[in-house]
């Protein structure tokens, strides 16, 4: 099976994944999370923006 890599996904590796876990440690996001956390949140609104804008 053939992987390939989309635009979102493109669009997500310019965020470097270290400095923003970096980042979710120094103000402690995820201190009280169960389930949804950061990254994935971030990913998620991230699409949102974009399938918005394409209405």
């Amino acid at each position: 099976m053939n992987k390939y890599n989309t635009l979102y996904g493109d669009v997500l590796s310019l965020v470097e994944r270290s400095q923003f876990a970096k980042l979710v440690k120094e103000i402690q996001s995820d201190t009280y999370c169960k389930g949804f956390t950061t990254c994935p949140q971030f990913a998620t609104m991230g699409y949102a923006q974009i399938a918005a804008s394409s209405l």
